[in-house]
């Protein structure tokens, strides 16, 4: 599976043939992309107040 994943994973790598179709409807099914941008929202949001606690505001 590693070596599966490795080689196809990322779509600038492969952008035609079975096994990029495979690994878009997997990302689908499971609402990778929906979660990454949610995962990247939180993530700016956590830093956002991290940088605000540390310049003293309150």
């Amino acid at each position: 599976m590693w070596l599966f994943r490795s080689a196809y994973w990322r779509q600038h790598l492969t952008a035609h043939g079975a096994a990029n179709d495979l690994l878009l409807a997997f990302q689908n099914q499971h609402r990778l992309p929906a979660r990454a941008k949610t995962r990247m929202a939180m993530e700016l949001e956590a830093d956002l107040m991290v940088s605000w606690r540390r310049s003293g505001k309150r």
